[in-house]
């Protein structure tokens, strides 16, 4: 009985070092990928200056197309790229919002 009680508990110690091992690894990982996404950060940044200029122009255009309704059709062809582009930084930014999350969760 002691042989079998024995067997369970290096088996358990084994399982929590190897569940030990797996989590800093895990915790090593976000934190090299919040380094990657924090580097790109420069790059999102001179985008999103560029897009709010550009959004400006957007909002102009998307009033001036209501006069005719090819405009209107023309207007929304053309300015579906910015839109597009507008709404990925959008997606990317909340994507890099969740990764310091996690960095500083796993990081403590």
């Amino acid at each position: 009985m002691s042989d079998i009680t024995g067997d369970s508990v290096e088996h358990t110690q084994s399982t929590a070092q190897k569940l030990s091992y797996l989590i800093v690894n895990v915790a090593d990982s976000v934190t090299n990928l919040g380094g990657t996404f924090s580097s790109e950060m420069g790059l999102a940044m001179s985008l999103g200056s560029l897009l709010g200029k550009v959004k400006i122009l957007v909002k102009i255009g998307d009033e001036v197309s209501k006069i005719h309704p090819y405009v209107n059709f023309a207007w929304q062809v053309l300015s579906t790229g910015f839109k597009v582009v507008q709404m990925q930084q959008h997606r990317d930014q909340r994507i890099l919002d969740l990764i310091n999350m996690m960095e500083d969760t796993y990081s403590s």
